[in-house]
């Protein structure tokens, strides 16, 4: 599309190079310089394009272009030949309807799921989130907009609105959710998450299963394994229930959509042969990350008359290596024996021992019981200077006698260490529980 530029504030210059034309072809202007004055602008009657000097010294006038560059008068395109713009839409989650994909060229792209998993009628899904990037190096995508093309599916998320170039490297992410409403009949949802910048679009097909309260489901309905380093693995596991009065068929296990190369389905899986009317079965699935890609794939569970989509994400940061950058004070932390329902609460001391200013270190929780240790003090931090440090405060709060044997790991992009911390948890006694209550004040 055409766009017409300010070679000063007063003045309109259109600099063009002219393609050789035959018979009635139209000459097309490739035009440069000066503020941009967007896609919308009225092409007119007519368009002069001008072949202007190589530099113009001074205040330079159109009359004095006139004068001195000879200038060729064309026929304007017509209206139905211009490409119009694509409007966007100012409320991400309400977008639907079909968008312009661009041309073969583009280089857009987007990547994720594709399967939105299981929804009952009337429930929200589990969002799963599709990544944005551009192959166009440092061309300026401009505000990336998003649609889906059917009213069962909304977009939840889009960081692409205000993201600046996404790169493969650092994308930008649309997230969907499967929302059937309540009252509508079961059915295999399939449509297209479409995404759309100056430099074009890109599309992916996506599905989900609307259901009823008693249609084929696990428990998780979703899998997240959190952020792991580099050549270590979490493992989660879903609950299959045949719900239905009859056996199902034989059961297969697959594994779809970005990162699905780093999942393998473990042989404690139990899905495996026909299943029994309310008989369960379990899916052992484990996230071993071999590059920072992370993951955003489906899990899929099928008899061939039905599909269940289990949606798995996980991110992924530099492998664990003892650091020469930073030292933890202590290096190791025990949270000692706590009772459920009571907390103990500890602070790690991390120095920048490099002699140049460190990049910007950021603390996460890794490992078995991770989930019942929260950071409650700072988890991201400025760059250090030399000889600079931060406080992890980190709070063990017990929901059960499993007990906790983490790491909190610190990362700065580029690296990463780990420190350890351990604890266990015990049933509280009445003296505790007396304790955590407070002394009994009376009425009086």
């Amino acid at each position: 599309m055409t766009q017409l530029r300010l070679a000063s504030p007063a003045v309109l210059v259109l600099l063009s190079v002219l393609s050789a034309c035959e018979g009635d072809k139209v000459l097309e202007p490739t035009v440069d310089g000066g503020p941009d004055l967007g896609e919308s602008a009225d092409l007119g009657a007519d368009l002069l394009y001008a072949d202007a000097p190589a530099s113009i010294d001074g205040p330079t006038s159109a009359l004095d272009l006139a004068a001195d560059v000879p200038i060729t008068s064309i026929d304007a395109p017509l209206a139905s030949e211009v490409a119009q713009p694509v409007a966007d839409t100012a409320d991400a989650e309400a977008e639907t309807g079909t968008i312009d994909l661009g041309s073969p060229g583009d280089c857009m792209h987007v990547e994720g799921g594709p399967h939105l998993g299981t929804v009952t009628m009337g429930a929200i899904g589990a969002e799963v989130r599709f990544e944005v990037w551009s192959s166009c190096g440092a061309l300026d995508t401009g505000p990336i907009s998003a649609s889906i093309d059917h009213p069962f599916i909304r977009i939840s998320t889009n960081t692409c609105a205000t993201a600046v170039n996404p790169s493969s490297t650092a994308p930008c992410t649309v997230g969907l959710r499967l929302t059937p409403p309540a009252g509508a009949a079961p059915t295999t949802v399939t449509a297209v998450l479409a995404v759309r910048s100056s430099l074009g679009g890109a599309s992916i097909s996506v599905t989900g299963i609307a259901t009823t309260g008693g249609g084929p489901h696990t428990d998780p309905s979703s899998v997240n394994f959190g952020i792991l380093p580099i050549g270590e693995s979490a493992t989660r596991t879903a609950t299959f229930t045949n719900v239905s009065s009859q056996t199902t068929a034989p059961l297969s296990v697959s594994l779809s959509g970005a990162g699905a190369a780093q999942l393998f389905i473990l042989e404690t899986t139990t899905c495996k042969g026909s299943l029994a009317s309310a008989a369960s079965c379990q899916i052992v699935v484990q996230y071993r990350p071999t590059d920072r890609s992370g993951v955003n794939a489906s899990v899929l569970l099928t008899d061939g008359a039905f599909t269940v989509a289990i949606p798995a994400v996980g991110s992924a940061i530099p492998a664990v290596t003892p650091s020469t950058t930073y030292q933890a004070a202590p290096p190791s932390i025990d949270f000692g024996t706590v009772p459920i329902g009571h907390s103990s609460t500890l602070t790690v001391t991390v120095t920048n021992m490099s002699s140049p200013q460190g990049p910007l270190p950021v603390a996460i929780l890794s490992g078995a019981g991770a989930e019942q240790v929260s950071i409650v003090g700072p988890a991201s931090f400025g760059p250090l200077a030399p000889g600079a440090s931060f406080q992890i405060v980190v709070r063990y709060l017990p929901r059960d006698t499993s007990g906790v044997d983490a790491r909190i790991i610190v990362t700065d992009g580029q690296a990463s260490f780990g420190i350890s911390m351990v604890g266990s948890a015990v049933m509280p006694t009445p003296l505790d529980a007396a304790i955590e209550a407070g002394p009994d004040v009376g009425g009086g």
